[in-house]
């Protein structure tokens, strides 16, 4: 079974924020409840530097449970390669994120994507004959903040 959890991307890397601490937390969680072996994440490792870390969160809290992790979006040569340019055309994207796990899909997997990803990617799983489902929970910061400021 794929897990497919959506976020806004801040939460991955900006490690200090209330919202992306829940996040971490949820992970973990799901990792244990679902028996999650391996974790994808949209991703790619030249992100880290000019995000200024040297991980994601979500790479961390594989790590601490011990568990594989992959970086699954396409970096800029594997973009030109497959043809990927714009943002409005994530078919392409999605599919290489696919290939990216397919190894793994006879395991659990949990898989971090933006939120804006969830039906498209779970539609592409869906259609290819891998079961998934789109776990309730997202992170967004704007949401997250929102809902903070309420009196």
């Amino acid at each position: 079974m794929i897990y497919l959890l959506g976020i806004d991307h801040q939460v991955q890397h900006q490690k200090q924020t209330q919202v992306s601490m829940v996040f971490a937390f949820y992970l973990s969680r799901k990792i244990k409840e679902l028996n999650i072996k391996f974790v994808g994440e949209e991703w790619f490792q030249d992100l880290l530097k000019e995000n200024e870390v040297t991980t994601t969160v979500t790479q961390d809290v594989a790590t601490k449970h011990k568990i594989n992790h992959r970086f699954c979006d396409p970096n800029r040569d594997e973009r030109r390669s497959i043809g990927w340019f714009s943002k409005n055309d994530d078919d392409k994207r999605e599919r290489f994120w696919l290939e990216k796990i397919e190894d793994k899909t006879g395991e659990n997997i949990l898989f971090v994507c933006g939120a804006d990803h969830l039906e498209s990617f779970s539609t592409l799983l869906s259609g290819s004959g891998l079961r998934c489902e789109v776990l309730p929970k997202r992170f967004d910061i704007i949401t997250y903040l929102k809902s903070e400021n309420k009196d």
